[in-house]
């Protein structure tokens, strides 16, 4: 999510305020210390980028590449 919100050269404050979600939300996102973030959530973020919420969706829960031993 972090690279739709740089790419359009806007910063967390700007995010939230468009969105409508907290900071500390979107920080945790952005850090994967949120695991799963409601639809709600994930809505709003979208609207706040201009996207769908699909492609956020993939990118917040893309799976980590599998690590191979």
């Amino acid at each position: 999510m972090r690279s739709l919100r740089t790419a359009q050269g806007l910063t967390l404050d700007q995010l939230a305020q468009r969105s409508g979600i907290t900071l500390r939300s979107i920080q945790a996102i952005e850090t994967g210390n949120s695991e799963r973030p409601r639809l709600e959530t994930l809505q709003g973020l979208a609207a706040g980028l201009g996207v769908d919420v699909s492609v956020l969706a993939v990118k917040v829960y893309e799976a980590p590449p599998e690590v191979k031993a």
